[in-house]
């Protein structure tokens, strides 16, 4: 039998190049041009939601005043019939 040698490295089959695959840095440009185009898409959906929440509250604010303007309409009315009815108590008695 023979004795293995034992100046042989077990791992000679195994190495670290100092080379870079064109396949790797395709795929590598391509994910962070991706990433890129991803961020810059939801900041414009970001950008669009911001700006429907502000004519939102611009139509609240319109809405809000409107109904307060007719809340004041109709305690007016109530005030003149209350006090018509107030009248007619009076002259019956």
């Amino acid at each position: 039998m023979t004795e293995p040698n034992r100046d042989e490295n077990p791992l000679q089959g195994w190495h670290v190049s100092k080379t870079i695959n064109l396949g790797h840095l395709t795929t590598t440009v391509a994910m962070l041009m991706s990433v890129l185009w991803f961020f810059s898409v939801q900041d414009a959906r970001i950008g669009q939601v911001e700006l429907n929440i502000q004519h939102l509250q611009v139509s609240r604010d319109a809405d809000q005043a409107r109904t307060d303007k007719k809340f004041d309409e109709i305690r007016g009315y109530m005030l003149r019939i209350e006090s018509k009815l107030d009248r007619v108590i009076e002259s019956d008695r």
